[in-house]
């Protein structure tokens, strides 16, 4: 069932199956009217936003290795130099270098959700203080890798509050042991 879990990130509305029923052609037939009317206009919506997504979301780092790193940092453009050290320090524990990896900063990057996300070309993402409803819908716990998409997230509390505390530095090494090694 933990495999299924990342649905509810998805899908947020109840699913029903009705058994038996095959209306399925007399239902798209029907929509499909009715959504080429909002079409375009969700289409001259996803321009605008797609503009303002692209141009706003700045990453810091090559991104060489596929793997993301989100962080929630009001003070700093990326990161700040404290939690930029310590970060690198955790990335060369699983033999990852900050240089190769993205840096998003979620509090300067408002187009940043659910599917900028996953547009990003990573394969592996970890989020660092940022509240993973605001970007995927639907909140999920820290320190439990989640898949979706053939993509890996790992939420986790800020880089300072594990700085600070011996437990989460535990709770964090055991998840990146998972993801990484």
């Amino acid at each position: 069932m933990s495999d299924n879990a990342f649905l509810k990130f998805f899908i947020t509305e109840p699913v029903y199956k009705i058994a038996g029923e095959e209306i399925i052609t007399n239902t798209p037939s029907q929509e499909p009217k009715e959504d080429i009317i909002p079409e375009p206009q969700a289409a001259e919506k996803t321009e605008k936003p797609q503009e303002k997504q692209e141009q706003p979301i700045s990453i810091k780092g090559t991104n060489s290795l596929g793997v993301f790193v989100i962080v929630n940092e009001p003070s700093a453009e990326f990161i700040t130099d404290q939690d930029e050290a310590f970060l690198g320090k955790i990335l060369k524990a699983v033999k990852l270098d900050i240089s190769e990896a993205g840096i998003i900063n979620a509090h300067n990057n408002p187009g940043l959700n659910q599917h900028t996300s996953m547009d990003l070309q990573a394969t592996k993402f970890l989020l660092f203080g940022v509240d993973a409803a605001s970007i995927f819908k639907s909140d999920f716990p820290h320190y439990q890798i989640i898949e979706a998409d053939n993509k890996v997230f790992l939420n986790n509390h800020s880089l300072s509050e594990i700085a600070k505390d011996s437990e989460l530095k535990k709770l964090l090494w055991s998840a990146l042991q998972k993801m990484f090694l």
